[in-house]
């Protein structure tokens, strides 16, 4: 055994194991404790509905060394304790080995209360408890806190705006200002000793109105590129201050590539992007730069009701194919809560899980279909495959004709009533073929309701989905024969109308109790408020009409 671990490559080789299955016994070894707890997930994941274990010989061991996932808890949505031990037991099961929080202000800062005030901050308490648990299943629970840009929610507090770029667009940190450095400095004391691990993701990306504010000058004598690697070598010394190793996103350095040579060679450069078909040529700068790097894919949850994960599957494989071949060490799995995360949480289960398994072995060749049924088994128990097919059924709603880079269903669930632009856009087709798969949906919840009934908080979720679907098709409707009437001249709605009309508003308020009751089920309080604001100015669209 020991010859054919040391076949691993040195770097990945603690987390080598060898198993194996015969009639008689079951044997594991492994370098290391976490080779072992790898070899005993794969064990888990082998044992058969029935309860056996097939025969088996295995030797494995990781692409990648750092095999990630981070999770947005900054766009309104941040998780109970509980329901992030619960996700990193899962990630972990899967032989994921990192774990991030993306954080932009919702840390309890003792020094800066404000900052998280009304957003359920984390605390470095509820940090340090989640690092601890992470240490039991070999995750690297690494510090996250936007250092840049996106900094929308603190800029426009009445006490920090002065920190900013642009004081009436509030959203990056204006470089060079010795303020801002004490700020974040204050941040980091407080933030990053509450995580064990010596990485921390600054992130820094998306700096859109760098240079034309308080920094124009600057940036007119040195370059935009120049004055972002300017805050970027800052904010590493600050980093090493407090014994962390700096990460950053690629986008802004990407922009000026004439900047890459000079970034500081202890930073980590983490190469995202979200759409399947990109052109990922330019993570060989990185390497050529002799900079250690990461791709970073996405779940393809956010800005929908359910994930795309025909686009997911695609993007995450692109990159850690590339990622492998120019020697990146890590790859970074990415779920975002843009437009105040209102997808629900196990949308994103099937990306994890693909991303799992893509950076422990990347495989262009990888079958949806195989890859689906032990998808099913090895995150629900289910060995009849169905929340596999489910998830697939998910995705053909959700890949309806697009509006611009929103699928149709999300934007038609959220836009004002009656719609007057976007029934020019709607495809009656799509409409039929979505109103048949929400059905198809329907029944593998039914079957899998009798099946798998532990899992029933899962399948709310996606029976609320599907109720926001349904809801579209109806509004649709509704909104078609409002403009015929008004087309015709007609301002009052007639009778069966008006019903249609008050029977949407009482589901749009059915909806919205169903949406916050699901949101406390495992999130905090946090700022559901956005979402909640956003179901009263669609009711009040209905009620004008009545």
């Amino acid at each position: 055994m020991a010859k054919q671990l040391n076949k691993a490559p040195a770097n990945v080789r603690p987390q080598a194991y060898v198993l194996k299955v015969t009639r008689n016994e079951v044997v594991a070894a492994a370098p290391s404790p976490q080779g072992l707890y790898y070899a005993a997930q794969t064990l888990r994941q082998r044992i058969t509905n029935s309860g056996s274990i097939p025969c088996v010989s295995i030797t494995d061991w990781p692409t990648y060394v750092h095999r990630g996932v981070m999770l947005d808890i900054s766009r309104c949505k941040v998780p109970m304790v509980e329901t992030l031990l619960d996700l990193i037991e899962r990630l972990a099961s899967m032989k994921i080995n990192v774990f991030q929080l993306y954080t932009e202000h919702t840390f309890a800062f003792r020094r800066h209360p404000e900052i998280g005030r009304n957003c359920s901050p984390m605390t470095a308490e509820d940090i340090i408890e989640i690092d601890d648990f992470c240490k039991h299943h070999f995750v690297d629970l690494q510090a996250n806190l936007q250092s840049f840009g996106h900094q929308a929610h603190m800029l426009s507090l009445p006490k920090y705006n002065h920190l900013a770029e642009l004081k009436e667009k509030p959203w990056t940190f204006c470089p060079g200002d010795r303020r801002t450095y004490k700020l974040l400095d204050d941040m980091y004391s407080e933030c990053l000793p509450a995580y064990s691990s010596k990485l921390f993701n600054a992130s820094c990306d998306e700096t859109s109105e760098l240079g034309t504010g308080r920094s124009a000058a600057r940036a007119k004598r040195m370059g935009i590129g120049r004055l972002y690697l300017s805050h970027i070598k800052k904010i590493n010394n600050l980093a090493h201050k407090y014994g962390k190793r700096m990460m950053i996103w690629a986008d802004i350095v990407m922009e000026h590539p004439e900047c890459i040579p000079d970034i500081p060679k202890d930073i980590i450069v983490l190469h995202w992007g979200y759409d399947a078909g990109a052109d990922l040529s330019s993570m060989w700068r990185l390497k050529e730069a002799g900079l250690e790097h990461w791709p970073c894919p996405g779940v393809s949850s956010w800005s929908r009701i359910f994930a795309d994960v025909r686009n997911a599957c695609a993007n995450i494989t692109e990159r850690a194919v590339m990622g492998q071949k120019t020697g990146a060490t890590g790859l970074l799995n990415t779920d975002w809560g843009d437009g105040g995360h209102p997808q629900m949480p196990s949308a994103s289960y099937h990306g994890y899980a693909w991303g799992a398994e893509q950076s422990w072995t990347p495989n262009t060749g990888t079958r949806r279909a195989d890859f689906d049924r032990r998808f099913a088994w090895a995150w629900f128990g289910d060995g009849s495959g169905k929340f596999g097919k489910l998830y697939s059924e998910l995705n053909r709603i959700t890949t309806a004709p697009r509006i611009a880079k929103w699928f149709y269903p999300f934007v038609l669930y959220w836009d004002k009533f009656p719609f007057v632009g976007l029934l020019k856009t709607v495809n009656p087709t799509a409409i039929k073929n979505m109103r048949a798969r929400v059905r198809k949906a329907r029944e593998f919840v039914r079957q899998l309701a009798e099946t798998c009934p532990e899992h029933y908080d899962i399948l709310d979720e996606v029976l609320f989905g599907l109720e926001q679907l349904s809801f579209v098709e109806k509004k649709i409707e509704a909104s078609q024969k409002i403009k015929e009437l008004r087309d015709d001249g007609r301002k009052k709605l007639p009778p069966p109308l008006k019903k249609t009309v008050r029977d949407l508003l009482q589901k749009w308020q059915d909806q919205r109790a169903r949406f916050e009751e699901l949101w406390m089920t495992t999130n905090r309080r946090s700022q559901i408020r956005y979402r909640l604001g956003e179901y009263k100015k669609r009711a009040a669209d209905y009620k004008k009409l009545l």
